[in-house]
């Protein structure tokens, strides 16, 4: 933390300090320096901003994941991961559709720079679950996150093929469970074997759209293990891309 701080304080001197230094040797010999100085302005201002929000959500986040292990027993139990879904989807805030930016915009995939993604990865997590609004994608990443450092637990994001959206999923006693409470499973979490069966009956349009079941970060197939056939269960419409579900980025598969 003291290590940020430092950084932060930094970002904010050092900029004035350089331009005060070019300023004058500009200015001695004549030179127009405003656009160069703009420039600096600009670059240190974002460094400034970047930074103040990387030592807030670093402040904030252990914070929140001590109380709920205070408050949960910190047990990686069904019981529990469905109270804190609850609980945090009481007081998530769903911008879909809305042009505000969203916490998984942070997030940096880049071929052979495993590192930077990583980093990347951690501080999106935290920054979702801190900052508690988004979409689907968003919800995933805050509460997969809060459910793995408070508990234990190991989790993963689950996408749909051909229909944009985003579930988190934990595993309880060797089982995966669905935990989709903002929209496919409200009621209670689903076996994830159990869960195209469940979808036919929750949803069967959007079901008959889902062409395909992946892990978000892997991209492991997994649609067998969600009940799901390689082949559209009969009858689907065949309907692509048009039925959006979340406001997101494109995924990578």
């Amino acid at each position: 933390m003291r290590e940020s701080l430092f950084l932060a304080l930094f970002a904010v001197a050092f900029p004035w300090l350089l331009l005060a230094v070019l300023f004058t040797r500009h200015l001695l010999h004549g030179v127009k320096c405003w656009p160069f100085l703009l420039a600096i302005i600009a670059i240190f201002t974002v460094i400034f901003y970047s930074m103040e929000l990387y030592v807030s959500v670093e402040s904030l986040y252990p914070k929140n994941v001590r109380e709920l292990k205070t408050r949960y027993s910190g047990a990686c139990t069904l019981e529990n991961v469905w109270n804190i879904a609850v609980e945090y989807n009481s007081k998530f805030i769903f911008t879909y559709g809305k042009p505000i930016p969203k916490p998984r915009q942070f997030l940096i995939e880049i071929n052979g720079m495993d590192p930077l993604c990583n980093l990347s990865r951690i501080f999106t997590n935290r920054l979702a679950a801190v900052a508690g609004t988004g979409a689907c994608e968003d919800f995933a990443l805050g509460l997969t996150a809060l459910l793995r450092d408070a508990f234990g637990c190991e989790t993963r994001i689950v996408i749909f093929e051909n229909v944009d959206h985003a579930m988190p999923e934990a595993m309880i006693n060797g089982t995966w469970y669905v935990f989709d409470i903002s929209y496919t499973t409200p009621k209670e979490p689903i076996k994830a074997y159990d869960y195209a069966k469940y979808l036919y009956e929750f949803n069967a349009q959007l079901a008959s759209k889902i062409s395909g079941v992946k892990d978000l970060y892997t991209h492991e197939d997994l649609s067998v293990e969600h009940g799901f056939t390689a082949s559209k269960q009969p009858g689907s419409s065949g309907i692509y891309a048009t039925y959006k579900l979340c406001y997101k980025t494109t995924f990578k598969h």
